[in-house]
């Protein structure tokens, strides 16, 4: 373990979990409050996945997407992907990114 990292030992796929679930938490997105984990959106490119979505009144959505780290080539494409699910969802109001790095 390093000592400025307590999670450096972590897998990357366990790392990813507790940073999605301890950011979403940390910044009010519960289920209380109407957020939900994973929600699917068909594009062009492919089908996207968001970690937290709320839907909201008018029916279009805020979807977030937290990355333990964005320098890897899946976030580097689903970067890419996130004007295209805007502009063909018809849904989107807002797409928020938020990386620990």
């Amino acid at each position: 373990m390093d000592d400025t990292d307590p999670f450096s030992d972590l897998e990357p796929g366990k790392k990813q979990r507790l940073f999605e679930l301890g950011a979403a938490e940390f910044r009010g997105e519960t289920a209380e409050a109407g957020w939900k984990m994973y929600q699917e959106f068909e594009t062009p490119m492919g089908v996207r996945r968001y970690t937290n979505v709320r839907t909201l009144e008018d029916g279009r959505v805020q979807a977030h997407e937290y990355r333990a780290s964005g320098n890897d080539p899946q976030t580097i494409f689903d970067l890419e992907m996130g004007p295209v699910t805007y502009s063909t969802t018809g849904i989107i109001h807002e797409l928020e990114w938020v990386t620990a790095d």
